[in-house]
């Protein structure tokens, strides 16, 4: 029986997905379901091997046939010509008013090897041991998808192979976002990780890690490995330190030291905009509540405590509690465990302080010294008296009453 090779209609389905055939001639033929194959487990997912297609033959008169034909195939790497790179493969096939169904590699076995971005292939059919129909057809996109099967399970030639859940790559780069990747991982672009750790470690142990502990994000550099403990530095050009932080906790700045010599030593400037003043940390008798602003007094009878001041002209002034106005501390200077304590008392800079004008007004430049109203100053204007009990000078007004003045304190 002969058949027009023009009247054969191929669709080829791959993966359960429709993939262009050759001389498509009738549109509305509905594709049959792919074969599903086995179904995955845990440890191995399992790709069907086989290409799904279905075809419409016809006499030469045009008529659909029936009946059972003999149809062979065969996939070469040329659209003529060329080298078989599959089969052939005969399969009887029954064709019921023109249609059929049949699936490649159902006798001849299909390699997904044979399914690679590099190589174009074409099937050759072939109709009860006829001569080969012209065209081949052309296999597209969707039955390269057998590839698949190396990376999802580690098997042919593929690049990726897996261990349980795990994928890997022994060797080569990868770029997402770039053709030509430096590295093993080269991405271009913003990388974007949720709810989950990032972490940078070497061969010898030493690691960065960046993650979240509770809801504070959190960098960490160390580790067990050698090394781990030496710290880490950001550094210019010449590999010069311009920030360096140790492994025992000391911080250098624009030294270009790999040693600090302090717990931060810094070369250069530095620039303090959160405050104006310098304070120490004292205690009081009683740990008494304190307001900023009130001027200070050695307390005689509690050493190295302070009290608030009550008597004029007291020549232990100490200096100003610090926080008045909204003016905060610039540098705080203790030792914890021996001269420390929570109440912050300027001894230098520019603070508020609480006055009365028992003493008259004051002016810009007044001297100021301490007051019989507790915790406040009034101008100095026994110079005798004042000697050792000047607080600093006025760089504000206070007509009448008491409030606050802006004072630059300088213990005299």
């Amino acid at each position: 029986m002969m058949f027009a090779a023009r009247k054969f209609t191929l669709t080829l389905l791959a993966a359960g997905l429709l993939a262009a055939g050759a001389a498509a001639q009738d549109e509305d033929l509905a594709p049959a379901a792919a074969d599903p194959g086995p179904a995955p487990t845990a440890a191995k997912i399992l790709i069907p091997v086989k290409i799904p297609f279905q075809g419409f033959l016809t006499s030469d008169a045009g008529v659909p046939l029936d009946g059972t034909v003999s149809l062979g195939f065969t996939l070469f790497d040329a659209a003529s010509g060329g080298n078989a790179v599959w089969g052939p493969e005969t399969q009887s096939v029954a064709v019921s008013e023109g249609l059929f169904q049949a699936n490649l590699g159902e006798v001849v076995a299909l390699d997904p090897a044979d399914f690679t971005a590099d190589v174009s292939l074409f099937l050759g059919i072939t109709v009860d041991g006829g001569a080969e129909l012209s065209p081949r057809t052309p296999l597209l996109s969707v039955p390269f998808a057998l590839s698949a099967e190396n990376a999802t399970n580690g098997g042919g030639s593929g690049l990726w192979s897996t261990n349980g859940t795990n994928v890997w790559r022994a060797g080569g780069r990868v770029g997402i976002g770039t053709a030509g990747p430096q590295a093993p991982l080269d991405v271009w672009g913003d990388v974007y990780v949720q709810n989950a750790s990032f972490e940078v470690r070497n061969s010898t142990g030493g690691r960065a890690i960046y993650n979240w502990a509770g809801d504070q994000a959190r960098l960490r550099i160390g580790g067990n490995g050698a090394g781990a403990s030496n710290g880490f530095a950001i550094q210019g050009g010449g590999n010069t330190n311009l920030l360096r932080v140790t492994g025992n906790g000391r911080v250098g700045i624009g030294t270009g030291a790999e040693n600090p010599a302090t717990t931060l030593d810094v070369y250069g400037a530095v620039t303090i905009r959160g405050g104006a003043d310098i304070v120490e940390g004292f205690g009081t008798h009683g740990d008494e509540d304190v307001e900023p602003g009130t001027v200070m007094v050695i307390d005689a009878d509690n050493a190295g405590k302070l009290a608030v001041s009550d008597r004029t002209y007291d020549a232990r002034v100490a200096g100003v509690v610090s926080g008045a106005g909204g003016v905060q501390p610039g540098i705080k200077l203790g030792q914890d465990g021996h001269l420390d304590g929570d109440l912050p008392v300027a001894m230098t800079g520019r603070v508020y302080v609480k006055c009365t004008t028992e003493n008259g007004p004051i002016r810009p430049g007044d001297r100021l010294t301490t007051a019989s109203l507790a915790g406040h100053a009034m101008k100095a204007l026994d110079r005798d008296r004042a000697d050792g009990a000047v607080i600093g000078k006025a760089m504000s007004s206070l007509e009448s009453g008491t409030g606050l003045v802006l004072v630059l304190v300088n213990l005299q």
